[in-house]
């Protein structure tokens, strides 16, 4: 890089001002003035203070670039020891094209080039994590529809939507637990489809309300496009116009705009899935619902990642690229502290310190516990890409950004002042943050997954083969001793009793014939007649047992008995269960977590009924012992039926499991009722501390036996 002498030296003499075609826009934040430039060739805005507003104005073609700061230290603008912060502002301006210095310096334009197009190309890690592709100009489309959709934007949008959502919360009030129940299988593997669905049209959707937005109060959008986040495609749309607006509530309703619209959608079908049964069209209508609301709260609305929210505070508060800013004061800070260099950015308010501080800690913390938490998930449902995820953040997040860190104490020209610090630093900090991060503790308990069943269960088979005539069979139907269930229909067993009969007639009257003639055969055929009234006995008490009874008191739970009409099953095949005694919870917990959780008999544990997700129950351990057999996973914890647990089925059409289990008998302390049994729960178990390095080697030991099963 050239220094100061030389750049005064080569830039001095240039004549030269500004593109005439940069539109200028006036704004006021926080109470100071602000100026934003606009460049129509590129659509990119640019911000400036008002000193450098000052500085920028300056800048004509009538007068040197050397005049020109001659003119700014008379104006007491700026001072002689600014020189080179001076030039090396107008070489900023010539970067962002807002005007064109005549550089003949062929290599060094060269190098630019190269620098560049090194940037520009994307990363792959990066490009599976985000990658932005431009698709097409919307701008023309969206001015010949906005008349038509203008007028959701003002008043009588907003009274339409303050009115469908009163409705729709209106008629759903009451089945919020409903819904949370159903919403517990939107990550199953059947419905990840659905989910895809619904997610990319929603998108879609969204981004053209921020378009419509910024074409309602008078901005151009350049350019639509999809972009891929993890693979999952979205739309997006360059609404950079509307940073030129003068009046922040227009700024900020194009921000709000795609959250908005995604309301609207959201509830009408809340009002679609209140309005329909269960089926296609209700769990497309609840996936939307959910979408336009978690995700948007926990996403779009989060000012900690660089969404809408994140655009609509920094309007608020009056700082623009506030997370640049944050990251360049908190920088600053750090190279002061542990090396003493001084400050290369302005002086900033106390509330602007207070703020920068914040927000620079807190979006870099929850950028960490998201990644955290969508490995974590990942792992427990999908092991493999749990695992791919994982190290996808690792190098993201913690290692590429440690080796920029590292490099730069060691070679950069800025910490050339006190390089022996800067590479004491370096190398303290390469051995001590990876064992800090293998020593953060991360949990202080062990989480299974759970079903509720009772104490004590009857099994109830089918006592013949044949076909199942139903008569009062209902899953949760309280029943008493001896009550008919239902009935099992064949031909065979009324066939051999006739059959039996005819044969014993035959032998009764052959026996009147020779019964005083021949004492032998009538002996024989005395016999027989016992033998074929012993058998027809037999037969005549499997014709009674084809009417099923109940053998005691209980709660029937028969999660398919809608199935069982017509159906043909197999002599001692299980054709329900019979539940009595108190509810109590069956929670499976791998051994790994024997050493480290409190497995003992009287620990107290909290567990979350998938049915109630909001309410916090506890029970106490009853009994602790080793699962059979690895094939005895009930399905409904399984990873295919929406469980955590990754078992696959096996030829008999069991839920085998990856590794051994531990089968912990748990007693609520609330007394359940009956109708929740088969619900699935949450059981979170006190353990001793997990570190994140213990918590790794468990998850890679996890990820070996699913690779070992497949």
């Amino acid at each position: 890089m050239a220094g100061p002498n030389e750049l005064a030296a080569q830039l001095g003499p240039v004549r030269i001002g500004l593109r005439r075609d940069l539109e200028v826009v006036r704004q006021v934040l926080h109470g100071r003035p602000s100026y934003m430039l606009h460049d129509p060739v590129s659509f990119r805005s640019h911000l400036f203070e008002l000193d450098e507003y000052e500085v920028l104005s300056s800048i004509v073609p009538h007068r040197s670039l050397s005049e020109t700061f001659e003119f700014l230290v008379s104006e007491n603008a700026l001072r002689h020891e600014d020189e080179e912060e001076f030039y090396q502002f107008i070489l900023a301006l010539h970067h962002k094209n807002l005007l064109q210095l005549p550089l003949s310096d062929s290599a060094r334009l060269f190098d630019r080039y190269q620098l560049r197009r090194k940037a520009q190309r994307p990363n792959p890690l990066t490009v599976v994590m985000y990658h932005k592709i431009a698709l097409l100009d919307p701008d023309q489309f969206l001015t010949r529809t906005i008349a038509w959709l203008r007028p959701l934007f003002h008043l009588p949008g907003l009274i339409l939507w303050l009115s469908l959502v009163f409705l729709a919360l209106w008629k759903c009030s009451g089945r919020f637990g409903e819904m949370s129940a159903e919403a517990h299988q939107l990550l199953t593997l059947s419905n990840v489809p659905l989910l895809y669905l619904a997610l990319v049209g929603l998108k879609l959707l969204h981004e053209f309300g921020h378009a419509y937005a910024c074409k309602s109060y008078g901005g151009a959008v350049p350019e639509m496009g999809a972009v891929f986040i993890m693979t999952a495609p979205c739309a997006y749309v360059d609404a950079t116009a509307s940073w030129t607006f003068d009046r922040t509530w227009q700024r900020v309703a194009v921000g709000f705009a795609g959250m908005y619209v995604e309301s609207f959608i959201g509830a009408a079908c809340l009002l679609l899935w209140a309005a329909t049964a269960p089926g296609l069209l209700h769990a497309l209508a609840l996936n939307v619902v959910l979408l336009s609301t978690v995700m948007t709260v926990f996403f779009n609305l989060n000012p900690l990642m660089k969404y809408d929210g994140y655009y609509i505070l920094s309007d608020l508060i009056g700082i623009p690229n506030l997370r640049e800013r944050s990251l360049a004061w908190l920088t600053t800070k750090a190279q002061r502290f542990f090396l003493g260099l001084p400050s290369s950015i302005r002086q900033a308010s106390m509330r602007e310190q207070i703020i920068y501080a914040a927000y620079g800690i807190g979006s870099f913390s929850y950028k960490v516990l998201l990644a955290f938490t969508i490995t974590w998930m990942a792992m427990i449902r999908w092991p493999v890409a749990g695992a791919l995820l994982g190290i996808a953040f690792s190098w993201l997040l913690i290692a590429k950004p440690c080796t920029r860190l590292f490099l730069w104490l060691w070679n950069s020209a800025a910490t050339k002042p006190c390089r022996m610090r800067a590479r004491l630093l370096g190398s303290a900090a390469a051995l001590s943050i990876p064992a800090a991060l293998l020593l953060l503790p991360v949990s202080w308990s062990v989480r299974a997954p759970a079903v509720l069943e009772s104490l004590k269960e009857h099994v109830v088979r089918a006592p013949e083969a044949g076909f199942i005539r139903l008569t009062g069979l209902k899953d949760g139907r309280i029943v008493s001793p001896g009550q008919h269930l239902l009935s099992i229909e064949q031909q065979q067993i009324p066939l051999e009793i006739l059959r039996i009969k005819q044969q014993r007639l035959a032998a009764q009257k052959l026996l009147e014939q020779v019964e005083f003639k021949d004492p032998v055969a009538a002996r024989e055929h005395s016999e027989r007649i016992a033998y074929l009234t012993e058998r027809l006995a037999q037969l005549e008490q499997r014709s009674s047992n084809l009417s099923v009874l109940a053998p005691e008191r209980g709660r029937l739970v028969a999660k398919q008995a809608h199935r069982l009409g017509g159906r043909y099953v197999a002599r001692g095949e299980e054709l329900f269960r019979l539940a009595s005694g108190r509810a109590a919870i069956h929670a499976l917990v791998p051994e790994s977590y024997a050493l480290r959780a409190q497995l003992f008999p009287g620990t107290l544990a909290e567990y979350r009924l998938r049915s109630r997700p909001s309410e916090t129950f506890y029970a106490k351990i009853l009994s602790v012992k080793p699962l059979s057999s690895k094939k005895q996973i009930p399905r409904s914890l399984s990873i295919q039926a929406g469980g955590e647990i990754y078992a696959m089925r096996n030829a008999r059409g069991q839920s085998q499991s990856v590794e051994p289990y531990l089968h912990v008998l748990l007693q609520p302390l609330e007394e359940l009722d009956t109708g929740q049994l088969g619900v699935t729960a949450s059981v979170r178990i006190p353990s001793e501390m997990e570190t994140l390095g213990s918590w790794l080697q468990r998850q890679l030991y996890s990820l070996y036996h699913v690779w070992k099963m497949s």
